[in-house]
């Protein structure tokens, strides 16, 4: 439900004209709020009450009293569901695509395979950040692996340090795309490291390794 599976039950003519991002928001929220509905009647009374289908009918004449699923969580349901994504990809919608572009054409970005193959040191990538795992390092302190995936459909794991990870643990958000900082060594070259090397590292460095693509104009 939560990927489209039931769309064919809104009916086409409540959304005519309505861009297919904002039809498929309102028709997903219609379908779980109804869905709710049905299963709190249906558990009222040992007879049950109306079907799933009047349900969903009588809340279509409301729908615009609803809040749209957005995007983003539309995306994310599909990761949840398939571990990837069918009809909205995290890199191209909200006009993320253009906002990435640009960084690719100012040449302050990589992709991951010219990074692994450049001598460069220091390189930001276009992420999105998939999930992340923490653990104590041996002076106890939290740092983190984080799993990250590519447009082009590559993922691959960085670890943040304490260092790091003390200021961007609570800023951070899963199935957001990101331009981030990475480093590695050059005897270990695909072992990328998150931030820039060392390990004094200010809390405004910090923020400047994860460019949130949303926040961007």
């Amino acid at each position: 439900m939560k990927v489209g599976a039931f769309s064919s039950l809104i009916s086409e003519v409540v959304f005519n004209g309505m861009d297919r991002i904002d039809h498929d928001g309102f028709h997903r929220t219609l379908l779980l709020k109804a869905y709710d509905e049905f299963v709190r009647l249906k558990g009222a009374t040992k007879k049950g009450r109306p079907s799933f289908e009047k349900e969903l009918f009588d809340m279509e004449s409301r729908w615009d009293e609803l809040t749209p699923v957005s995007v983003v969580e539309m995306s994310a349901w599909e990761r949840e569901l398939m571990a990837f994504n069918v009809l909205y990809s995290p890199f191209t919608m909200n006009g993320r695509e253009e906002k990435v572009q640009k960084f690719f054409d100012a040449g302050v970005v990589f992709n991951y395979d010219e990074f692994i193959e450049s001598d460069e040191q220091v390189g930001r990538l276009a992420v999105i950040l998939k999930d992340w795992k923490e653990r104590p390092q041996r002076n106890g302190q939290m740092f983190a692996f984080l799993k990250f995936g590519t447009r082009d459909g590559r993922e691959f794991e960085a670890p943040a340090f304490s260092a790091i990870w003390k200021f961007m643990g609570q800023a951070l958000v899963r199935g957001d795309l990101y331009i981030a900082t990475f480093n590695r060594k050059d005897d270990d070259p695909q072992r990328l490291v998150v931030g820039e090397p060392g390990w004094g590292h200010t809390r405004s460095q910090c923020l400047k390794y994860f460019i949130r693509i949303d926040d961007l104009e």
